[in-house]
């Protein structure tokens, strides 16, 4: 089986909820005055969440391990760490 995009659509659903409630929790919901590390943070939150919520919905599919899931949203943060700058990239 493969991944459709209602799973998709479940999981990026989930990881932008877990990312607001992050804003939330800090007391900001305007993107444009995180500092640095809140936005990495942010993007973390969604990723992760997001990753973990298609890892459930795939479950009974057998497309995707757990591991290789976090090992590839892992490897994509740390390339991406290396190209965020000082300025929030929006």
């Amino acid at each position: 089986m493969t991944i459709t995009e209602a799973d998709i659509s479940r999981a990026v659903y989930h990881g932008g909820q877990c990312g607001g409630r992050y804003l939330d929790r800090i007391g900001k919901t305007d993107l444009a005055i995180l500092s640095k590390e809140e936005w990495w943070r942010f993007l973390q939150v969604i990723f992760s969440e997001y990753g973990a919520e298609l890892d459930k919905v795939t479950a009974d599919k057998s497309v995707l391990s757990e591991a290789d899931l976090r090992e590839a949203l892992a490897e994509r943060a740390r390339e991406a760490q290396g190209e965020i700058d000082d300025e929030i990239p929006f």
